[in-house]
């Protein structure tokens, strides 16, 4: 089992792209070509739920990797690798599947508690590109006040 996070905590794909209600569009085309991060043989219905949990973690369309427009999606060529994002993408892919697999999955837990994962969103928030909070000031060294004479 494959497990990825990338605006997703898979497996079981993005939570809150299941929770969104279904809303009609077009389907994209049937046959995978050019996975190079994903299995192949993924399920449709799977696949088609890790590409809304993208677009919902960095609140982007298909366009913004895939090479098409609208939202016609038998126009698109899903498998074309022109689009800097794609790339980057997978580049993502495997960046969060190494966190969370090589080291948050080391984290010490409760008994019961869920694993801690991180996903697209976990810094997208939304966003295309993750905007980086500013850094706290150093903390002041404490002042003393003057000796009196």
């Amino acid at each position: 089992m494959l497990t990825i996070a990338l605006g997703l905590a898979f497996p079981g794909a993005y939570s809150e792209a299941q929770q969104q209600p279904e809303q009609p569009a077009q389907e994209a085309p049937p046959g995978f070509q050019n996975l190079q991060v994903l299995p192949m043989d993924i399920d449709r219905r799977e696949l088609m739920n890790y590409m809304k949990g993208f677009a919902m973690g960095l609140g982007v369309r298909c366009w913004y990797c895939h090479k098409g427009e609208g939202d016609d999606l038998s126009k698109f060529d899903f498998a074309a690798d022109e689009k800097r994002t794609k790339a980057a993408a997978r580049v993502m892919l495997r960046m969060v599947k190494a966190i969370n697999e090589d080291h948050l999955s080391k984290v010490p837990r409760e008994k019961d508690a869920a694993p801690v994962t991180v996903m697209c969103a976990t810094c997208h928030r939304g966003q295309p590109r993750p905007e980086v909070a500013p850094l706290a000031p150093p903390p002041r060294a404490p002042q003393t006040a003057p000796s009196q004479p």
